[in-house]
């Protein structure tokens, strides 16, 4: 008996189970872990970082390879019906650039309104406390920093991120010493590993947290 087929999916449709195709060769995947292209009024192609713009969305993995595969392929012009004049890493470079700007406005706010602490020794002890709910570690902070981290939020049932580097960190929050953030509060902390995770496939990195 032959083994019948698998299941097509239209570009950009979601399946029964939410999840939604990468035009790039991705795989399927849920949308919150997709970047999702919108074509302008003006022609030009842009990202709907939050997916609550209005039109039809062409969802890419994010990382050039993906990027790459779904401009050659035309996949993204035909999703949009739109033409696209620049190079995929014209378009990565773009992408990377709005997810961290909102990753490092998020954090802002967060300091604006009292829900991160800044400072190794202090959110270790805060998360000892139970008074941190997610720790954020600054990509190129040091291994040793990074491997007392993780293995505290281990113990602390935690959930326990790398981010930006030290030097962005610290320009967003106008704080000095940022290779460790904790976050006290939990209706941001899904959000922030959100973008965190774009941030991640874009960069090309394992989050080694």
């Amino acid at each position: 008996m032959a083994t019948p087929a698998a299941p097509k999916h239209n570009r950009g449709e979601s399946t029964a189970a939410g999840l939604t195709p990468c035009l790039g060769g991705g795989g399927v995947l849920p949308r919150q872990k997709l970047l999702r292209f919108l074509a302008g009024p003006d022609g030009q192609i842009y990202l709907d970082l939050n997916h609550e713009l209005p039109g039809m969305g062409a969802y890419v993995r994010p990382g050039l390879s993906f990027l790459e595969k779904a401009i050659s392929s035309k996949a993204l012009e035909n999703t949009l019906d739109a033409k696209y004049q620049g190079t995929a890493a014209d378009l990565h470079a773009m992408a990377l650039k709005v997810v961290e700007k909102q990753l490092l406005n998020r954090l802002g706010l967060m300091r604006k309104a009292g829900q991160l602490m800044t400072g190794t020794d202090k959110v270790l002890e805060a998360l000892y406390q139970g008074k941190m709910q997610c720790l954020l570690v600054a990509v190129d902070a040091a291994a040793n920093t990074t491997k007392k981290v993780t293995l505290a939020c281990e113990n602390a049932h935690a959930k326990c991120l790398t981010v930006c580097e030290r030097s962005l960190l610290e320009g967003a929050l106008g704080k000095d010493n940022c290779t460790v953030i904790g976050l006290s509060s939990r209706a941001n902390i899904n959000e922030v590993h959100r973008l965190d995770t774009l941030w991640h496939g874009l960069k090309g990195l394992q989050n080694k947290a």
